[in-house]
């Protein structure tokens, strides 16, 4: 219940007026607003993405807990702070005006890319970002996709600042493409011939000694059949059998 009283006289005579409200159904939509918010509250603390709120001085109004916890600061200590320099970026110590007047600042994509949802109100997703850290005392390269959205929050402009961090994907690419490129080279240059095959007997693999056995270049027989390519006619319908 919701009580108003106020003190009336009637003929002389003193009294209290009350009005009293039944407030139920709005007590029980506060509560479910409330639970609603926890509930927000709880998934934006815990997602496994870097969130900021920045202004259009590109100061830091609000994070999350994985931003926090990327940049080994409390929240309080974060905000006011510039994006690079709140999460450490390295090359905010390149210039007494930090982070976004470094030599490297100008082709920054996180800074880049949040000034231009301020100055066109576009969203960007997925942009891949490379930026140095410090990370325990030690510089470290960070892959992250980049996204930012525009805001509206009591009538001012802001933007918020999704972070991904990928860099184990990152690194795993580069070992499989290093691995890859070693196999290749070992291929490439073994003292014999080297043939890798696909579905119906089609080339896929063809190294330099076997260029230079046959006399045919690796781009003339790729994708082509080896039966039809290499054996005489008379001895295919053999291999055609096994195959």
């Amino acid at each position: 219940m919701e009580i108003s009283s106020w003190p009336i006289e009637i003929e002389g005579k003193k009294f209290y007026q009350s009005i009293i409200r039944d407030i139920s159904e709005r007590k029980h939509s506060e509560r479910l607003l409330r639970d609603s918010q926890a509930e927000l509250s709880a998934i934006v603390e815990n997602i496994p993405v870097l969130l900021l709120i920045v202004d259009r001085e590109r100061r830091v109004r609000e994070v999350n807990g994985m931003a926090t916890k990327f940049a080994r600061r409390e929240a309080e200590e974060m905000k006011g702070l510039r994006e690079g320099e709140a999460l450490r970026c390295l090359h905010s110590l390149d210039d007494p005006g930090g982070c976004g007047f470094g030599p490297f600042c100008e082709d920054c994509p996180v800074r880049n890319t949040v000034i231009d949802t301020f100055s066109t109100g576009r969203s960007h997703h997925q942009v891949e970002a490379k930026l140095p850290f410090d990370l325990n005392g030690k510089s470290e390269e960070i892959y992250f996709l980049l996204s930012t959205i525009p805001l509206t929050i009591s009538d001012e402009q802001m933007v918020l600042v999704c972070l991904e961090d990928i860099t184990r994907l990152k690194r795993a690419e580069e070992a499989l493409r290093s691995e890859r490129s070693w196999s290749e080279l070992i291929v490439s240059s073994a003292p014999n011939i080297i043939v890798g095959l696909g579905e119906e007997s089609k080339i896929l693999i063809f190294n330099k000694f076997a260029e230079k056995l046959t006399g045919y270049k690796a781009v003339e027989v790729i994708g082509k059949s080896w039966i039809e390519t290499f054996i005489p006619e008379e001895m295919r319908g053999q291999l055609y059998s096994v195959w």
